[in-house]
């Protein structure tokens, strides 16, 4: 399966990677901007360099498809799968560091928190998990009652969901708490962006939206 590089101005496709051997779900790219990771259907995380078409390194552990990605650092990134957990991956080593359980479904998205340590996973179990490296499961945010399908990153300890529930919920990852609630519950949620300043986009059914979450 095949992964394209556009230009954003010209609107021309400038390159293809071609390696995975299924369905491409997930794409997360690094901070320097010269690398970036896939997940895909075939169950393995493949690492490439933009200004390459050959992939750099494949990364195997996952029993089922892999459906969200996000890095850590430059060195380490974390995957989401169908299989239900969430594995944390060296970049240079290629092995598996550790392995995170506790969603009773498919792991649907997963965001780093702006501390390396923390981040947050979303399921089709409905619930949200927050997670230390090092300590591992921290809390678990329940509200939604649909798959939560994306997850953007406001703030030190402020995240935004979106659902198949229709609603988008904005939570306090310290307390636990869902603190607001947006939309008209009019359409799936199927993505969240965010921009600066408390603002975000979100994408669900033919229809882009922009919010303030002062």
């Amino acid at each position: 399966m095949t992964i394209k590089m556009w230009n954003s101005e010209t609107g021309e496709c400038i390159r293809s990677f071609e390696g995975h051997r299924d369905w491409v779900h997930a794409i997360s790219v690094f901070g320097d901007s010269k690398h970036f990771i896939s997940g895909s259907d075939d169950r393995t995380v493949k690492l490439w360099n933009c200004d390459r078409k050959d992939c750099v390194r494949t990364f195997e552990g996952h029993a089922s498809f892999v459906k969200s990605l996000t890095p850590i650092d430059a060195t380490r990134f974390l995957s989401g799968s169908r299989d239900r957990t969430i594995k944390l991956f060296s970049i240079s080593c290629g092995s598996c560091l550790q392995t995170f359980q506790g969603h009773t479904d498919v792991v649907s998205v997963i965001a780093a928190l702006s501390s390396s340590n923390r981040f947050v996973s979303g399921s089709h179990d409905n619930t949200i998990q927050c997670w230390n490296l090092s300590s591992g499961l921290e809390r678990t945010l329940q509200g939604h009652t649909g798959p939560v399908k994306t997850i953007a990153v406001l703030g030190k300890d402020e995240i935004v969901s979106g659902s198949d529930d229709k609603t988008i919920r904005m939570w306090n990852v310290s307390s636990g708490q869902c603190v607001r609630q947006f939309g008209s519950g009019d359409s799936l949620v199927y993505s969240l962006t965010f921009i600066c300043n408390d603002f975000f986009f979100s994408c669900g059914g033919s229809t882009i939206k922009m919010y303030h979450a002062p």
